[in-house]
């Protein structure tokens, strides 16, 4: 009987190990399944960094607002009212005008007595389908000259009091770089033209649109050109570094007879970028300072004799710590010079050639012109596109 009983129990027990055995495994598969689904779990911290690199290196596309300066001490004036950007900007010599030309095709003369009240008061001068790039005051001030972009012309306003009328106009067949009105009284008025950019030549005109000379500079490009308060002198400022001083020789009457080359400032080693004169109707003009490309600002003695061929002698030099100025200008008494470097202004102490105060952010953007008044109080300030004018006090010594 025991015999017949031991397989079937060896039968038993053979399954039951055999149901352990395939009941185990599908577990033990499952969690080994899990660990391998897991695994790429492990990498997702490394993608999620991606995302956040991205802006660290990243550079905004839309700029941001420029900040607003805080203004300065020198600041005295803010001239407003345009809608285009200022194309030229001048004081009146005898000191009651500022006059303003925009690409809004309008030359405001304002008045400056009135720059300290809420609502200054101005004459707006329109031009009809052009625009001024340069105005200018006869010696006078009673007589402001404008050039026009498009058409060309040479505009003569008077009677600013009142309302401006046009007392003389007439085409001048270049593109005007600078104006100046150069007045032996009223019966002998000879209006300069001088070209921009490579036209160098420099015109000379009666009242009535005679052309009475023409005269190039031949210097590659002119980049500004001036003449001393009392008349007497006629400088450009261009791209060699020779400067050429020109005179306006005139018969006993007063009469246009011819202009000629009186002196040459020679020194510099690059391109003279401005140029200025000292004096004024009233004191004589015995210095000139030049701005070049050189990174040096120089003061020259003009008192010489020319006549004799006496050439001017440079008599102080200011290097600029880096680049170079681009504009620049002197008090009438000879004291203060003032220059810029992009739209930071400096004053110059001219006794002791250093830097005194400096006016960061002095325009909206680039300066492009600067003058003194003729008191030698306040500098006017221009930049390249800015709708504003602003004008600053000159510091005391």
């Amino acid at each position: 009987m025991l015999d017949l009983l031991l397989p079937l129990l060896l039968l038993a027990a053979l399954a039951y190990v055999g149901y352990l055995v395939v009941g185990q495994a599908p577990k033990k598969l499952k969690k080994e399944d899990a660990v391998v689904k897991e695994k790429p779990k492990e990498k997702l911290p490394e993608k999620a960094k991606k995302p956040a690199t991205k802006p660290q290196g990243k550079t905004p596309t839309v700029a941001a607002p420029s900040a607003k300066h805080a203004d300065h001490a020198l600041l005295a004036h803010v001239l407003k009212g345009h809608t285009g950007p200022i194309t030229a900007a001048t004081f009146s010599p005898n000191g009651r005008f500022i006059a303003t030309a925009s690409t809004d095709r309008s030359v405001r003369l304002t008045l400056r007595e009135s720059l300290g009240a809420k609502n200054p008061t101005f004459k707006t001068i329109n031009l009809p389908y052009d625009y001024s790039t340069v105005c200018s005051f006869s010696s006078d001030g009673k007589t402001l000259g404008v050039a026009t972009a498009d058409g060309q012309n040479v505009l003569l306003y008077s009677k600013f009091k009142t309302k401006p009328e046009v007392v003389g106009s007439f085409p001048v067949g270049h593109n005007v770089l600078s104006l100046l009105l150069n007045d032996i009284g009223d019966e002998w008025m000879t209006l300069l033209t001088v070209g921009r950019d490579d036209d160098t030549d420099i015109k000379c005109w009666n009242t009535s649109g005679t052309l009475l000379q023409t005269t190039s500079v031949n210097q590659i490009q002119n980049f500004h050109g001036v003449q001393s308060l009392d008349n007497r002198f006629i400088a450009v400022a261009a791209y060699t570094p020779e400067v050429k001083i020109y005179e306006i020789q005139r018969s006993k009457t007063g009469a246009f007879v011819k202009l000629h080359k009186a002196m040459a400032l020679q020194g510099h080693t690059s391109g003279v970028t401005d140029i200025a004169f000292d004096g004024s109707d009233q004191k004589p003009v015995n210095r000139i300072v030049t701005a070049s490309k050189d990174g040096t600002v120089r003061i020259w003695d003009i008192n010489v004799r020319y006549k004799l061929e006496e050439d001017p002698k440079c008599i102080k030099t200011f290097q600029a710590p880096s680049g170079h100025y681009s504009t620049v200008d002197i008090t009438p008494n000879g004291e203060w010079i003032a220059m810029t470097q992009g739209s930071t202004l400096f004053f110059l102490d001219v006794a002791t050639m250093t830097i005194r105060h400096e006016v960061p952010h002095a325009q909206d953007d680039a300066i492009s012109r600067i003058q003194f008044d003729a008191a030698g109080a306040e500098l006017l300030v221009q930049g390249t596109t800015s709708r504003v004018i602003k004008v600053y006090r000159v510091p005391k010594a």
